[in-house]
């Protein structure tokens, strides 16, 4: 009983090596990994790192600059942040979003070169809206 124990164990451990090395082996490397870097993470637990590898265009991991390094190869460029603040999210440095808003509910007249156009583009809109009390357009061009 103690050898099929023992045998048991042994099958386990060594199915465990043997997907621990075929996983290691068949990792796809990242395309990039920024290195050097102070990233804020908005993770409770681990709120700051150093490195991250992307790959695809997206984040593949973000840890130690010792951890992110494994994940390297042949082709992968590195690409030191000297220390620079990295911080997740979407930046919009000047929106007005009520104003931006609003403009999707009016005709939009850019790049229209006749009158005829015009026309076309306010006639397309009202069928469009019929309820509309107002019709408001914009980007309307002086020489037409």
């Amino acid at each position: 009983m103690t050898s099929k124990k023992h045998l048991s164990w042994a099958r386990l451990l060594l199915a465990a090596l043997r997907f621990s090395s075929s996983s290691a082996q068949t990792q796809i490397p990242a395309d990039s990994i920024l290195v050097h870097a102070r990233i804020y993470t908005v993770n409770s637990a681990h709120p700051w790192a150093e490195a991250l590898a992307i790959r695809d265009g997206k984040i593949l991991a973000v840890g130690s600059s010792e951890q992110i390094r494994r994940l390297r190869g042949p082709s992968t460029k590195i690409i030191d942040a000297k220390g620079r603040l990295v911080l997740p999210g979407l930046t919009d440095c000047h929106v007005h979003f009520m104003e931006g808003s609003l403009l999707l509910q009016e005709i939009f007249l850019n790049g229209a070169q006749t009158i005829q156009e015009i026309q076309q583009r306010v006639k397309a809109y009202a069928i469009a809206h019929p309820n509309e009390p107002w019709l408001l357009g914009r980007g309307w061009n002086y020489p037409v």
